[in-house]
């Protein structure tokens, strides 16, 4: 414990540093996946502040969780067992949340239509114009 208070806290060196590389990854899908909710937002005329506050406040939460995760990791010393599945259903949920918000924004994801809820990509820009 002193060494810890002594040279400092380094959760790479303890859950490997495989998950520094992929939870820099993690942010930049995380701030991708911001950039373009507020796109798709803007696109569709449902730009809200609050809803928007809500969304900061989940992605906040997600990050909180992952920490949490990371210290349970290292006190059971599962060397990033747990951080490694976090880490892939926060990657995989970041990634998915993209695709909709892509497809929201008018960018066609059709080939990617079987897997998605309808309600959630829109239909590559034609929903867009309807709605004019």
């Amino acid at each position: 414990m002193v060494d810890v208070v002594v040279t400092g806290f380094d959760i790479g060196r303890e859950v490997g540093t495989v998950f520094m590389g992929v939870f820099w990854g993690y942010l930049f899908l995380l701030s991708f996946d911001v950039l373009t909710g507020l796109i798709a937002s803007a696109v569709q005329g449902k730009l809200n502040s609050n809803i928007s506050f809500q969304g900061m406040m989940k992605k906040v939460a997600s990050v909180v969780a992952l920490a949490f995760v990371s210290f349970v990791d290292v006190y059971f010393k599962l060397n990033g067992t747990i951080v490694a599945i976090g880490l892939g259903l926060l990657v995989s949920y970041e990634g998915i949340s993209i695709i909709e918000n892509l497809g929201r924004s008018g960018i066609n994801v059709g080939f990617l239509r079987r897997f998605f809820d309808e309600n959630k990509i829109g239909d590559g820009g034609n929903d867009i114009e309807k709605r004019k």
